[in-house]
């Protein structure tokens, strides 16, 4: 079963400049750099990326 962490810093889910859910995979899969990693939920199918992954390639929305 997927378990999904939600805190201020890492929330459940964020979305892209694009308008695409990433959501959060903390339990699932190893972090990188002390941040856990996102998959995508809505959008072209991809790698599991961190939150500032996700901001440098497709921006954020806020």
């Amino acid at each position: 079963m997927f378990k999904s962490f939600d805190s201020p810093a890492f929330p459940r889910e964020i979305t892209d400049g694009n308008g695409h859910v990433w959501r959060n995979s903390e339990g699932v899969q190893p972090g990188r750099n002390g941040e856990p990693v996102y998959y995508p939920v809505t959008g072209p199918e991809g790698w599991s990326l961190t939150p500032s992954e996700i901001e440098a390639e497709h921006g954020r929305r806020r």
